[in-house]
């Protein structure tokens, strides 16, 4: 809770939400890159893919989303589990 002004001598507050927060560009790309990786180890290369084009499309000159797109495109997945139809 945050304090916000004073009305004839009581004090008003308000509940910060998420809507009161501003992201950043940064804050944004790390989630997605976090949430790529989450997807790439969970076996949902098509959520990781995404992920890693929307990490590109932000900042394309970063590392981190160029190797997500590279590990979800060209690696196999960690997952013990497989989802092929045979």
């Amino acid at each position: 809770m945050k304090k916000y002004g004073r009305q004839k001598g009581k004090a008003i507050y308000t509940l910060l939400t998420t809507e009161h927060r501003k992201f950043s560009s940064r804050d944004v790309f790390n989630t997605y890159v976090r949430n790529g990786w989450f997807a790439f180890n969970s076996n949902r290369r098509c959520m990781a893919l995404e992920y890693a084009m929307k990490a590109i499309f932000m900042f394309p000159f970063r590392l981190a989303g160029w190797l997500l797109l590279d590990s979800t495109l060209v690696k196999k997945t960690t997952s013990k589990f497989s989802y092929t139809i045979i």
